[in-house]
């Protein structure tokens, strides 16, 4: 694994956003769901028969909201839904440094121990971002 730090900028013009993370809240948690193109439906109602509420779904997502224990029989009862994520912050992310200020913004350990492996894919379509 390697790790890339990033230090913020002492430059006194680009002032630092402030982002608000949720807050770890065990029982009002945000979910999106994976699923193959087709299986939105399916993947919704079985998702609202393991206690997700508030679904929504568009092409290969479903979202809703639950607790933990809704997060639990996710991950165990589910057949068709490929991943499921959990909400922990949401922000539009138009340039590297609001990316950067809303991944610092979040507090880790609410969700990590630093126990864990963590392995970081990421794609973009039509992505506002665009490294040099």
């Amino acid at each position: 694994m390697k790790i890339i730090s990033h230090k913020k900028s002492e430059n006194p013009i680009r002032e630092t956003k402030k982002v608000e993370s949720r807050p770890f809240d065990r029982e009002n948690l945000y979910f999106t769901l994976t699923c193959q193109s087709g299986l939105e439906s399916l993947v919704r109602r079985e998702s609202e028969r393991l206690g997700l509420t508030e679904t929504g779904g568009q092409d290969r997502l479903v979202s809703g909201k639950g607790n933990l224990e809704t997060l639990y029989r996710l991950l165990v009862g589910s057949r068709f839904a490929n991943r499921v994520y959990i909400e922990v912050a949401k922000e539009k992310i138009t340039d590297f440094d609001t990316l950067h200020d809303t991944l610092t913004s979040i507090s880790w350990s609410e969700y990590l121990t630093g126990k864990e492996i963590i392995v970081i894919e990421a794609s973009s379509t039509r992505s506002v971002l665009s490294s040099m």
